[in-house]
């Protein structure tokens, strides 16, 4: 039975996982009786849109850049809304434009059936003050915070999609067409290779790692790591719960 090993860098983190696949390299799951539930299916397409959303936010916003929050004071329809946020995106690209002569990259995240709908833009950062923001939106409260470096945005993501848990309907998130993806590297393997751990760049620390066997017996193995020159940058609790699992991860001779 073959397996496939798959190296993803997105920004400072790479991922390194270890999968059963068949004949044709797509992935094989143990078979399920009968066909997934809608409420399963569903918890999986989250899923996966938590795992792209913060790999795209890795590789394309780091320390400094924005995380900007624009409330509305009142319940518009649905079209005001839109156009709105049409108005909005059109002038902050416009602003970073003639401030950088760059496009602006952005992930916007609505979450337009709350109580007071509001969006969630992370965007790069080109010397924004919150005056100039307030300016642009006249419709309510507005915040910029600045991102703080940690280069594993998993809690980020699963944050600015917890609307998408409630409303199925709704739209994840825009974002800017000029934003980089994940270099994804990819290989074959026999199973008689998962004897041996998964080289990690030495330049890459590991910071988790999990495997596994599923019920018919076949090995799954998930490492995420992250560049050592990002490491400064994590919070000391971060930094703490690292040196830990590395510590775990050499006893038990998974070191890198």
């Amino acid at each position: 039975m073959a397996y496939r090993q798959s190296y993803v860098y997105s920004g400072a983190m790479l991922e390194i996982e270890r999968v059963r696949c068949g004949d044709n390299g797509k992935v094989m799951h143990r078979q399920r009786r009968g066909i997934l539930t809608s409420e399963a299916q569903q918890r999986a397409n989250l899923k996966r849109a938590q795992l792209k959303l913060m790999r795209l936010m890795c590789v394309n916003f780091t320390r400094g850049d924005y995380h900007i929050t624009l409330t509305m004071e009142h319940l518009h329809p649905a079209v005001t809304r839109k156009k709105e946020w049409a108005k909005f995106i059109r002038r902050l690209r416009a602003l970073c434009r003639r401030r950088t002569g760059n496009e602006l990259k952005y992930i916007c995240v609505p979450e337009e059936r709350a109580v007071r709908p509001h969006y969630h833009l992370v965007c790069s950062a080109f010397g924004l003050e919150i005056s100039e923001l307030q300016a642009m939106w006249p419709l309510g409260l507005v915040s910029l915070q600045p991102l703080d470096g940690c280069p594993d945005y998993g809690w980020l993501a699963r944050y600015l999609t917890k609307q998408s848990e409630k409303d199925k309907s709704a739209k994840r998130w825009y974002q800017s067409k000029n934003l980089e993806e994940p270099v994804v590297q990819e290989k074959r393997l026999k199973r008689a290779a998962l004897a041996h751990r998964p080289q990690v760049p030495k330049e890459y620390y590991v910071m988790s790692a999990y495997r596994a066997a599923t019920a018919d017996g076949y090995e799954c193995e998930y490492i995420v790591a992250i560049r050592y020159d990002r490491k400064q940058q994590l919070p000391d609790d971060v930094l703490r719960r690292v040196s830990e699992t590395w510590e775990q991860l050499m006893i038990c001779g998974m070191e890198a």
